[in-house]
């Protein structure tokens, strides 16, 4: 789903699907976008209508960055939230394993948000339990608690065949479980294996795409979704396969692009931030 802002601060959602054709023209100036509330953004998306860097890869200015709930929350600076977290490790290459940590009420959002290619949950409960079992999974040196998006999206063209990555994700399981088995707080999850490759389309990529960059004022992208991980789309252009993060977008004023005479055909929709109602298939050891 894609976020559209309208001139007075609201709004709107575009659904992306596999398949589709789709076409924007990007209006500036590029402008902060606002605070995230964890639903929507505020009506008056910056106070301050702070102009962004077109090159800038954050699209908040500072005083809304120190205000967004969704920082403060990854920081670390919230330890009262009272809902019940999940801890998870997600995969995105061969040897490249993540742990991580997330509400539970959001399913698989976080996993889907930052374009895990496989995944698997190890326990769930309070968030200091959590979070101090994350810290002791991280500390044993093998597992980090990021992947840079370089290393994810370099790994899309050699991802090997899905058992393997399910089976070093059941390895990694059984090794992780023993060292927080002990917390009481904790209830430890059975070993669910999930694989997301053909969700993103990513399975039947060929060959890399080239990045989409040099976004400015008065630019038109159009091409047809034929993978979208996280926020990256691989996008089918008349120059080729394109890479395109979604981020990028973020802060330009967008309008649809005239795309008729090239519909696209009917495919399952998704959503790129993740649903909790995805059909996520699932391998079970």
């Amino acid at each position: 789903m894609l976020a559209l802002a309208a001139s007075d601060g609201t709004i709107r959602q575009q659904p992306l699907s596999l398949g589709q054709l789709v076409g924007w023209n990007l209006h500036g100036p590029r402008r902060c976008i606002g605070t995230w509330n964890g639903e929507t953004r505020r009506q008056q998306l910056c106070p301050h209508r702070h102009p962004i860097e077109v090159d800038a890869s954050a699209s908040q200015c500072p005083p809304c960055q120190a205000a967004d709930p969704g920082r403060r929350f990854a920081r670390g600076d919230d330890l009262t939230d009272p809902r019940t977290f999940g801890l998870y490790l997600a995969w995105f290459a061969p040897g490249l394993i993540k742990v991580g940590l997330t509400a539970v009420d959001r399913g698989n959002d976080r996993l889907t948000e930052q374009a895990a290619i496989a995944f698997t949950w190890l326990a769930e409960g309070p968030f200091p339990a959590v979070r101090r079992a994350e810290r002791l999974i991280s500390g044993l040196g093998e597992f980090g608690e990021s992947v840079r998006r370089d290393r994810k999206v370099s790994a899309w063209w050699h991802l090997g065949e899905p058992q393997q990555r399910i089976e070093q994700l059941r390895d990694a399981w059984h090794r992780t479980v023993p060292q927080i088995a002990g917390d009481a707080r904790l209830t430890v999850a059975r070993p669910r294996m999930c694989d997301l490759a053909d969700t993103y389309g990513l399975n039947t990529r060929p060959s890399p795409a080239r990045e989409i960059g040099a976004l400015r004022a008065d630019v038109t992208l159009v091409g047809r979704i034929s993978a979208v991980a996280g926020s990256d789309l691989i996008l089918d252009t008349i120059a080729g396969p394109g890479l395109l993060n979604i981020r990028t977008l973020a802060g330009w004023t967008l309008t649809r692009a005239d795309v008729r005479g090239a519909a696209a055909p009917p495919m399952r929709a998704l959503n790129l931030v993740g649903t909790h109602e995805q059909n996520v298939p699932e391998t079970l050891f």
